[in-house]
């Protein structure tokens, strides 16, 4: 099996980009790790990486977080 990185630095939009850095500041501030899941995460392969154009009937962005209990959750 071989492992390949996609270049898709510079690809996406700007107001885009601007919505992961909030995300990820907010992350960073409460020690949460987290990445980029479901239609998201695939379109951003396939337009970006592959240059393949996907249709979007929504604009959500899907969130996957690592926590070690449920009681990480809480304030």
């Amino acid at each position: 099996m071989n492992n390949t990185l996609l270049n898709i630095s510079e690809k996406i939009s700007e107001p885009i980009i601007d919505i992961y850095d909030l995300i990820a500041k907010i992350a960073n501030e409460q020690n949460v790790r987290f990445f980029v899941i479901g239609a998201t995460a695939r379109d951003i392969v396939f337009e970006h990486g592959y240059n393949i154009p996907v249709p979007r009937a929504t604009r959500d962005i899907d969130l996957a977080v690592q926590v070690a209990t449920w009681n990480d959750n809480k304030p």
